[in-house]
């Protein structure tokens, strides 16, 4: 690619992430307190959130590679299990759910008493929504 390619895609998926960031706003309803949203390589891109995550920053970039090699390593199965709609970890008092949208894997936090089901459709429907409005491609954790 040449720079001016490149600097389109770049400025095509900061749109696309902008747009998911703010269809998920409302998450913030059903008792979500963090949207983080990491890149291919894992790394933190932006976030969300009512409350942050209370982790220190070097474990919280281990945290975010390990949910996108979580993600990476159960695209091998898709062929034989369907692909990934999420992952799903509960902690003493949390859930975190790792949900491959676009190009992007989208970290929600939320308390284990909040419907992570409910959570889980809204995004799905809103990454549904975002791809028929803008005509972005869909690709998450998933390699077509």
């Amino acid at each position: 690619m040449d720079a001016n390619t490149d600097q389109i895609f770049k400025n095509k998926k900061e749109k696309n992430l902008d747009a998911l960031l703010s269809k998920l706003t409302p998450l913030f309803k059903s008792g979500v307190e963090y949207v983080g949203v990491i890149n291919e390589q894992g790394r933190f891109v932006d976030a969300i959130y009512k409350k942050t995550l209370n982790v220190p920053a070097g474990q919280l970039e281990m945290f975010f590679m390990g949910a996108r090699l979580q993600c990476s390593m159960q695209k091998d199965f898709d062929d034989a299990l369907g692909r990934l709609s999420y992952v799903l970890i509960q902690r003493e008092d949390l859930r975190i759910l790792s949900v491959p949208i676009l190009s992007f894997i989208v970290i929600v936090v939320t308390r284990t008493k909040s419907n992570h089901h409910k959570i889980i459709e809204k995004i799905i429907n809103a990454a549904h929504n975002l791809v028929n409005q803008e005509g972005v491609q869909e690709d998450g954790c998933q390699e077509h």
